[in-house]
């Protein structure tokens, strides 16, 4: 009878003892491990892109009871959210960095007129050469390009050399050849741009190191570079202009009208452009007798506004009015001097500068005309001198 009652309790001693061992709940044994406290949703600096990104996702719960007494980890530590996120990469501003064109102006109202007889119009505003334009949004925190509308430190490309005699052929087919000079420029400030045009058989573009045009101290070669500026030179397309049996701007020639002509000059120069990085802020365009025609009758009002926010036109020894019509925006006719430089002893040139100067004056323009007392069409050594001194009243420095 006791040996069959001590075995029933034994029993039942036994089935109790494994009943509070799945229980959890026997002699203050372990917690089970409260629920992990797992990681907060702690936000993280997203990094240079300035966005917030969450942590990692909410701890894990504590998992199932923890077995006998060893406390419950309760799922991992708090996470870290991922990496720190780096937001945007920084924005590169553009191929070239121009930063936003730079603000344009053009010369100081109070600027002097020019040399003897000078007389100017609408001087630019005071303060109209802004320092630049903001600076280029780039990617989501890209500065665009430094300082105040500079071209970053590459070239886009161009080669920095000098180089004559090269060909360029336009969207249309038509052909010539064009110097370029790029040599000696100091990239890491705003690099500008000369084109210039010569006369009626273009005697110094033919003839590139003779101080007529382009050779010694105060050739167009080294005004350019005085100024940090590229040049370039085209010389017209066709040959056959009625007035010297040669190459001009303002005639058709071998089936090339003038206005065919200002085409492939216009898109010369935006190829030449697009692989210096220069800065449109900073453009002098020009020419002397047939090349003077191009700049006022066809180029300036025709493709000029394509090629640049601020800068000069000089026209020497001509500069008629546009040839047909021309509709430029308000800010091209404020930003941009038109100019010529005539004597009054010039025949041809001298009357047509001043109706030149007189359409664009009447039509809304900054103008300015320099008229020299004696002075004949002839003005051999005298160009790079004129265009220099209208790059320093007009145009922003480097």
């Amino acid at each position: 009878m006791v040996s069959g009652e001590i075995g029933r309790i034994v029993t039942l001693s036994t089935l109790f003892l494994a009943l509070c061992l799945v229980a959890g709940s026997c002699g203050g044994g372990a917690s089970g491990g409260a629920t992990g406290t797992g990681g907060t949703s702690s936000l993280v600096p997203g990094g240079a892109g300035g966005r917030l990104q969450t942590g990692g996702n909410v701890g894990a719960t504590g998992g199932s009871v923890a077995t006998a007494g060893a406390p419950g980890t309760g799922g991992n530590m708090a996470m870290t959210g991922g990496t720190s996120g780096t937001g945007a990469s920084p924005g590169a501003g553009g191929a070239s960095a121009r930063g936003g064109t730079a603000g344009g102006g053009g010369g100081d109202a109070s600027a002097a007129g020019g040399a003897t007889g000078g007389s100017r119009n609408g001087g630019a505003p005071a303060d109209a050469r802004q320092a630049g334009g903001a600076t280029g949004a780039g990617g989501a925190t890209g500065t665009g390009g430094t300082g105040a509308g500079a071209v970053d430190g590459g070239k886009g490309g161009g080669p920095l050399s000098d180089e004559t005699d090269l060909s360029f052929t336009d969207s249309n087919g038509v052909t010539s050849k064009y110097h370029r000079y790029a040599a000696g420029l100091d990239w890491s400030k705003r690099v500008g741009l000369i084109i210039y045009t010569d006369g009626t058989g273009e005697y110094g573009l033919k003839n590139p190191r003779s101080s007529y045009l382009l050779g010694g101290t105060n050739g167009l070669v080294q005004v350019a570079k005085r100024n940090n500026m590229v040049l370039l030179t085209p010389l017209a397309p066709g040959v056959g202009c009625t007035d010297s049996d040669s190459t001009c701007w303002y005639q058709t020639s071998s089936g090339y009208t003038p206005a065919a002509k200002a085409r492939w000059s216009a898109e010369l120069a935006q190829h030449v452009e697009n692989q210096y990085a220069t800065d449109p802020a900073r453009v002098a365009f020009g020419g002397y007798s047939s090349g003077a025609q191009w700049t006022t009758q066809f180029f300036g009002p025709v493709h000029a506004a394509n090629l640049m926010t601020a800068g000069v036109a000089v026209a020497i020894s001509y500069g008629s009015p546009p040839y047909g019509t021309t509709n430029l925006p308000a800010a091209f006719k404020a930003n941009v001097a038109f100019t010529w430089d005539t004597g009054d002893a010039d025949p041809g040139g001298y009357p047509a500068a001043q109706n030149g100067y007189n359409w664009y004056t009447k039509n809304g323009f900054r103008t300015k005309t320099t008229v020299l007392p004696g002075k004949t069409h002839t003005r051999s050594g005298e160009f790079g001198g004129i265009v220099e001194r209208e790059i320093k009243e007009h145009l922003l420095p480097p």
